[in-house]
């Protein structure tokens, strides 16, 4: 749409659309995270899980940065199936998020 409106992509100087796009897609951004707080407000505290993963943010990335690195390791992931690759992201949404939140670990 933007290359029939705007300009054909370019690699001289700067791509317009890509530009356009970008700057489209930050302001949608700002503005959903600004009306974020007035919306949150109004709603009842966050549950339990929400101020678990809050409370623990840094075993939550500490855990994150591991898996993601063993699963490098043990998975070829530029060639998964479709059904692969939802099982890793489910397996490890679910890890990040038991480990993370409900685990007694030291950190």
């Amino acid at each position: 749409l933007a290359e029939a409106f705007v300009q054909a992509p370019s690699r001289r100087l700067v791509n317009l659309p890509y530009v356009l796009a970008s700057c489209a897609v930050f302001s949608l951004s700002l503005g959903l995270c600004a009306m974020l707080p007035s919306y949150l407000s109004r709603t009842a505290p966050p549950p339990g899980l929400v101020s678990a993963l809050s409370y623990h943010s840094l075993r939550v990335f500490l855990l994150g940065n591991l898996l993601t690195g063993l699963t490098n390791l043990m998975h070829h992931t530029l060639t998964s199936t479709f059904p692969q690759t939802v099982g890793i992201l489910t397996g490890y949404s679910f890890l990040v998020t038991f480990l993370g939140a409900y685990t007694p670990l030291p950190f």
